[in-house]
């Protein structure tokens, strides 16, 4: 755990670092400094990743060489063709499994920085909230859909500034990564959503309702119906589907739901200075995050919905970042402090809590100290 700790500590100087730098050179050097690190946190790890780790290795040593692909490829774990792809490319410059999550790293890390400067976020805020929120699942677990996260990230800029186009040409391709993604094609509907405080509060009641109706056990929506009636169709949608569909035992965490409605509590508090008098950026941002509320508490014992669900998280240290910008400075520090402190035990309860035995994520180790080649046979 020491060495995540390290992590976590390091970023916060940094914070400090970049907030204190006069000029914007320093502050572009504060933050490739910060990605490196990051990079090498995630892109080295040594066989960390849970039980997903040995499928995406299997997937990598499946997948042919690029002068031998074809669309028609396939695999036991019946991975999406575009996964697939990714991998043969890796593969075909002479890089081993070890190599492909250094460059996955390398390629997710940029695809967020390129997104990250396109918005109105403090960077190095970001990274301290992103540690506890997304980053070790999004970069040690889910190797299809983090790739899937960190384009949508950028083509949501797009959908701000109305070009629907570019935004579906973003995100379209992304359906041969995860098929998960199909879910955010319909996000072009919400573009111009507005809430009012009233109808804020009313939307939030009635989900919280909902879960305290599901906390009963009671389920008064389930999504089978909806997606089989929409990609019935489909088998690969369908099987994909009836993995996570079969029984309720995969329920969220309560305290995700118990998060998400206090950020909304907070947005409703501050709804003049965080949302109503904000900027059409930061209003989508926030319409894109409480997306969430109806995950968290209608649908929270689908495990599907965690699939929907990671999409919108990464839209959580955005939120609280526009919350910290309405105080001065004597109250901004103090709800800064509280939040890393928060983010800080919420880092390391997931990583300590996280599997136990071989798939444990708590005793970090690097193969950089491993003597670990990453070309040719591991």
């Amino acid at each position: 755990m020491l060495y995540y700790v390290s992590v976590f500590i390091l970023c916060l100087v940094f914070y400090i670092l970049h907030k204190g730098a006069k000029s914007n050179s320093a502050k572009k050097a504060i933050e490739i400094i910060t990605l490196i690190v990051l990079i090498l946190l995630s892109g080295t790890r040594y066989r960390l990743g849970g039980w997903d780790y040995n499928i995406y290795e299997n997937i990598f040593k499946a997948a042919p060489p690029l002068s031998e692909f074809s669309f028609s490829v396939t695999n036991q774990y019946d991975t999406e063709i575009g996964y697939i792809l990714l991998n043969s490319i890796v593969k075909s410059f002479g890089f081993n499994f070890y190599g492909f999550t250094l460059i996955h790293s390398i390629l997710f890390y940029t695809l967020l920085y390129k997104a990250l400067k396109r918005f109105d976020i403090d960077f190095s805020y970001f990274i301290i909230i992103f540690l506890y929120k997304c980053c070790i699942f999004n970069t040690f677990v889910s190797m299809r859909q983090s790739l899937v996260l960190v384009i949508f990230l950028n083509a949501v800029y797009f959908l701000i500034k109305g070009n629907t186009k570019k935004y579906l040409l973003c995100i379209i391709p992304c359906i041969f990564l995860h098929i998960s993604s199909v879910v955010l094609i319909p996000l072009i509907f919400i573009r111009k959503l507005n809430f009012s405080k009233k109808g804020l509060i009313i939307c939030g009641l009635i989900f919280l309702a909902f879960l305290v109706l599901n906390l009963m056990g009671i389920f008064a929506f389930n999504p089978t119906d909806l997606i089989v009636s929409i990609f019935g169709n489909s088998a690969k949608i369908m099987s994909k589907t009836e993995a996570y569909l079969i029984g309720n035992s995969s329920a969220l965490n309560i305290l995700s739901s118990i998060e998400t409605f206090g950020v909304w509590l907070l947005i409703i508090i501050f709804y003049n200075k965080v949302y109503k008098n904000a900027s059409h950026e930061r209003k989508m941002i926030i319409n894109l995050y409480l997306l969430i509320i109806p995950m968290v508490s209608l649908l929270r014992s689908f495990e599907i919905i965690t699939r929907f669900r990671d999409y919108f998280s990464i839209f959580f240290p955005f939120v609280i970042y526009y919350i910290s910008t309405i105080f001065g400075r004597n109250n901004r520090f103090f709800y800064n402090s509280l939040i890393f402190l928060l983010c800080f035990v919420g880092f390391y309860r997931y990583i300590y809590t996280y599997d136990s035995g071989d798939y444990a994520l708590k005793n970090y180790q690097s193969y950089l100290t491993k003597g670990v080649n990453i070309f040719g046979n591991e």
